[in-house]
């Protein structure tokens, strides 16, 4: 690349993240580059602000999209924007078929207000609750109690036997957006939602074109974000289908392959 782009994403788990779930010094010191030559460094996470705070501060950035794409949040003054979520009548729909449909089907919801864990889920999850940025969710019960007076940013879908994929055929009829960043945990939101649209709608409010952008991926909740993007960019542990739609390929998160492109782009390889 003979220009540097203006504004870059990162998705964090797989791609930005190394899987012990840290960002090398090596990758620090390029994105600093990036920053002061005037690159604008955006992080588009599935993750929600709670849980990203730590990366921010070590990056020195502000802005996250968070959600999948589902709100823009700012951590200077901890205000999340644009939310998209989905109506509560969607909501219970799609509770009462997925329980109908999988009678050992684990579930979570995401609200502005907090997030809400069935017990199976929270149990299940035990093993990653000392992970930085992890805090205790702030109920543990049959979700659709919590879904009262709340609007549903997000449900989330856990089976032990089926993989995302798989859960995400019993929903194939309703209007809604569906994804996954682990093949395990089916991810449902707002029909408009997903990382391509966030970052789309970003570059616009900066005043980038979108053939100034890059994206960094590696699963699918990052497919709409790499195909938007004016260069995309996979690791070496995509999956198969991001690697085929990505224009970049690279070394995996655990041997500095983000690093290696971003020195390629700064001239420093």
């Amino acid at each position: 690349m003979t220009t540097l782009p203006k504004l870059i994403a990162f998705d964090l788990d797989g791609t930005l993240l190394t899987s012990q779930k840290r960002v090398t010094d090596r990758t620090v010191s390029a994105i600093r580059e990036l920053r002061i030559r005037g690159v604008r460094i955006i992080l588009c996470t599935g993750r929600p602000p709670r849980n990203t705070r730590s990366f921010m501060n070590q990056l020195e950035i502000n802005t996250a999209i968070v959600y999948n794409g589902a709100g823009l949040h700012g951590y200077r003054n901890n205000v999340t924007t644009h939310v998209q979520t989905l109506s509560k009548t969607t909501a219970q729909v799609i509770l009462k078929k997925m329980r109908e449909t999988f009678s050992d089907i684990q579930v979570g919801l995401e609200t502005l207000e907090g997030w809400y864990l069935d017990q199976n889920f929270f149990d299940f999850r035990q093993q990653i609750r000392e992970e930085p940025d992890q805090i205790p969710p702030n109920g543990v019960g049959r979700v659709e109690r919590f879904l009262e007076g709340q609007s549903a940013i997000k449900l989330l879908f856990r089976h032990p036997h089926k993989s995302a994929l798989e859960l995400s055929r019993s929903l194939s009829k309703q209007s809604i957006y569906q994804t996954w960043s682990a093949s395990s945990v089916l991810e449902v939101m707002h029909p408009q939602v997903n990382k391509g649209n966030a970052l789309c709608r970003l570059a616009k409010k900066l005043g980038i074109e979108r053939e100034e952008t890059a994206a960094f991926g590696d699963q699918h909740n990052d497919r709409e974000m790499l195909l938007w993007a004016g260069t995309s960019v996979a690791p070496a542990n995509a999956s198969p289908q991001i690697r085929a739609i990505s224009n970049v390929l690279t070394t995996s998160n655990d041997e500095h392959g983000i690093a290696r492109v971003l020195e390629n782009w700064l001239g420093k390889s």
